[in-house]
């Protein structure tokens, strides 16, 4: 979901090799180089070239029946049973430009069905918050779990 240098295809891959990381017949192709890091990190966040280039090769690192897979199982999953009777305390923290799972269909209702939840909305986060912006991210997990009993 990251648009790195699209005049540049070539990527390292972690094993230390340098080339292409998809050909150009992978269907991922055009929805990975059609969609811009402020797509996925948010409007306000710059992203590193090294972090954009890594979230990007994790499309092309994953076989392509495991992604399909993976989100047919994410789409048609209903967890709401399962939130209301979680006896746990929850914090969901979410930034309010998520285009891969918009804020209003998934972080807000996830907050509504848990019975003692803490909501953070994070202004011009994106999808990969925990990496656009640790900082903040940490800051909020380590506030939350302050507040948990000993």
């Amino acid at each position: 979901m990251v648009n790195i240098d699209s005049s540049s295809p070539s990527t390292s891959s972690r094993h230390g090799r340098t080339g292409s990381s998809a050909s150009s017949g992978d269907r991922r192709l055009p929805f990975v180089e059609g969609t811009s890091r402020a797509d996925w990190f948010g409007p306000g966040y710059e992203a590193s070239a090294g972090l954009a280039d890594w979230t990007r090769r994790q499309f092309f690192d994953t076989p392509l029946q495991v992604l399909l897979s993976t989100n047919e199982v994410c789409l048609n999953a209903d967890q709401r049973d399962e939130l209301t009777k979680m006896t746990v305390p929850a914090l969901v923290i979410q930034g309010d430009a998520d285009r891969s799972t918009p804020i209003e269909l998934t972080g807000r209702r996830t907050h509504s069905l848990l019975p003692d939840s803490r909501l953070v909305v994070v202004d011009g986060g994106g999808h990969g918050l925990f990496m656009s912006d640790p900082d903040r991210y940490n800051t909020e997990l380590l506030a939350f779990i302050g507040t948990l009993p000993h």
